[in-house]
């Protein structure tokens, strides 16, 4: 069949919160190495600047360890401009960053701006306590927690999930996706942004929620609302939602192949993936590619169109990404086209210039500096910021993050 979709693809040069630099060396620190105790330690004596302080997980692969990555990239930027110093802070455990955070206050407060948080997988609410406590603002990035505590930040900014299972569901949409559709959805039910992604998906399809494209400034609506009965159809015969994992996607792919070409051979000559997770997805490429499967199953698969969907911006996927619209793997033999929704690290800048945009707002209007009492008003702000689909006409657009996959899950 015809495995090109004639669809209008508007090439455009707004895109997510890119920051690319090549500036002066990074000022990172690990609290609690008294040889550099402090952000005015670093040489910080300009008595017109205000300190900025990210804190946020070690640098290193994954999510989390991008986080620093991308914040340190920002804090070039800073100590270039003529208002603001910035460091980046390595936080691994709470036993010294109590008492840093105390002691660069207590010595220098009438030079610190503010912080951005970026907790990770820690327990970032102490901090929450302490800055308050001291009057210092600070923003927050991705903090899912329960505390009640990060309610006295000026913001929370978060992915917004339930947008990302929209963008999915356009996606395919453009791609012709129905209820005889041949479709399988991998996701974790113990996971509550997976499962947020999945009623963004379903909600897009119902009626009941918009697509917003943060690139072009458009809103895509669903062209046909489906009746709820429709789509629990199309869930019903390939999802799978079981702790969902690399390893468990590509077992979910080895098993099933045969079955998919089977039934998009029957239905519509398609078949579309829906992952919640880039890592999932590679998992069932992982799969579909390197498993020795019977030469006429993969025939069979080969001849029908196959799209993904996924979630997450991790290089090593949008490398994929890339080799289809530049075919030079085995894995274009398998795969028509493949997309992510842009859900990186990389959006922790979002905090960094809403903290920065809001203490430059404040001194404006007022002629003083922002403390934590001057923002009662905005407690519990929570903001999410948008999303975009980077596929094979944007690809080079997009800065990927490192996943820290090693070479035999992703070289093939």
């Amino acid at each position: 069949m015809n495995k090109i979709f004639n669809n209008k693809i508007i090439i455009s040069l707004i895109i997510v919160s890119i920051f690319i630099t090549s500036c002066n060396q990074v000022s990172t620190k690990t609290p609690g190495d008294t040889s550099v105790y402090g952000i005015f330690k670093e040489g910080f004596n300009d008595a017109e600047k205000r300190a900025i302080y990210v804190l946020g997980p070690p640098i290193g692969p994954g999510w989390n360890g991008q986080i620093g990555r991308f914040a340190s990239e920002r804090v070039k930027e800073i100590n270039n401009s003529d208002d603001y110093f910035a460091i980046y802070l390595e936080v691994a455990t709470m036993s010294t960053i109590l008492d840093y955070i105390t002691k660069e206050i207590n010595d220098n407060k009438e030079k610190i701006g503010g912080f951005v948080l970026a907790p990770g997988d820690l327990d970032f609410d102490p901090i929450y306590l302490k800055l308050y406590s001291m009057n210092i603002p600070y923003a927050i990035f991705n903090d899912r927690s329960d505390s009640d505590n990060k309610k006295h930040a000026m913001v929370n900014i978060l992915e917004d999930d339930e947008q990302c299972g929209a963008a999915c569901a356009y996606w395919m949409q453009l791609r012709g996706l129905n209820v005889n559709t041949t479709f399988a959805a991998i996701y974790n039910s113990e996971d509550g942004r997976s499962m947020a992604m999945l009623n963004g998906f379903k909600k897009f399809l119902l009626g009941e929620l918009d697509y917003i494209d943060i690139r072009y400034k458009e809103v895509y609506h669903v062209n046909n609302p489906w009746t709820e009965t429709q789509v629990e159809r199309l869930f019903s015969k390939f999802s799978n939602n079981s702790r969902m994992s690399f390893e468990n996607a590509n077992r979910f792919a080895v098993s099933h192949t045969l079955t998919f070409a089977n039934s998009a051979t029957r239905y519509t000559g398609q078949m579309l993936l829906f992952s919640t997770c880039d890592d999932y997805s590679l998992g069932f490429l992982y799969g579909l590619n390197k498993y020795q499967h019977n030469p006429d199953t993969l025939t069979t698969f080969d001849n029908c169109y196959f799209g993904i969907a996924s979630v997450g911006g991790m290089q090593e996927y949008m490398t994929k990404i890339d080799s289809v619209r530049m075919p030079l793997l085995d894995l274009t033999k398998r795969v028509d086209d493949m997309m992510t929704v842009y859900s990186s690290p990389n959006n922790i800048n979002y905090a960094i210039d809403y903290l920065i945009m809001q203490l430059q707002k404040y001194k404006e209007e007022t002629g003083e500096d922002l403390t934590s009492d001057a923002i009662e008003n905005l407690e519990g702000n929570e903001k999410k910021y948008g999303t975009a689909i980077v596929d094979t006409a944007n690809y080079d657009l997009f800065i990927g993050y490192d996943g820290g996959y090693p070479g035999w899950r992703v070289n093939y």
